[in-house]
């Protein structure tokens, strides 16, 4: 009796945990290329945490860039809820970890975009207000993803590239993405707004 109840057990239990995981997989999406790097990335704590709150807005999918421009490295396209990593010849697994952990803040923050995007539509923020403000919220998010990158780097889970160095000032950061042309990208889209 006590071995059919055991047996009743692990079964319930396997098909408890066979369930969530293929629950979780409809829920998130990623390419066979990049689960490898995603699988990497889910082993640092508080990136499981990170996509999990992800996960709370809804389903999202980690896929090749086959749509978007090729100058950046990644997106996140909040509308279709997808991350979206740009395959280049000289990719290293040490990019992909930046790029996917980087997009995933990106994710997290798509209210604070979205709110900036709906006070530009209505022409209640100016375009430079909506490219800094946007640009600042990256600037935060380019923060927390080399303190995880650093973190995830000296528990010996991520490649010892895994390093990205970021300005201490949002200014100097600021003046980076004008030079580079990522601030351009947010005034083209504050004036498709209009």
């Amino acid at each position: 009796m006590i071995q059919k109840l055991f047996c009743l057990l692990l079964l319930l239990f396997s098909f408890s945990a066979s369930s969530i995981q293929a629950a979780e997989s409809y829920r998130l999406q990623c390419i066979k290329e990049l689960q490898p790097t995603l699988q990497t990335l889910r082993k640092v704590p508080e990136i499981e945490e990170l996509v999990q709150r992800i996960l709370a807005e809804g389903p999202f999918t980690i896929q090749y860039n086959d749509s978007l421009s090729k100058k950046f490295e990644g997106y996140w396209d909040p509308y279709n809820r997808s991350i979206l990593i740009t395959k280049r010849s000289s990719q290293t697994e040490a990019d992909r970890i930046m790029t996917v952990l980087f997009e995933m803040h990106n994710a997290t923050r798509s209210k604070d975009f979205q709110k900036l995007d709906h006070l530009a539509y209505m022409r209640q923020i100016n375009k430079e207000t909506y490219i800094r403000e946007s640009e600042f919220i990256e600037y935060e998010n380019c923060l927390s993803t080399s303190q995880l990158l650093e973190q995830g780097v000296e528990q010996g889970i991520f490649p010892s590239s895994c390093a990205w160095p970021i300005y201490d000032d949002f200014e100097d950061h600021y003046r980076l993405m004008k030079r580079t042309g990522h601030a351009d990208w947010y005034a083209s889209g504050y004036k498709s707004m209009g």
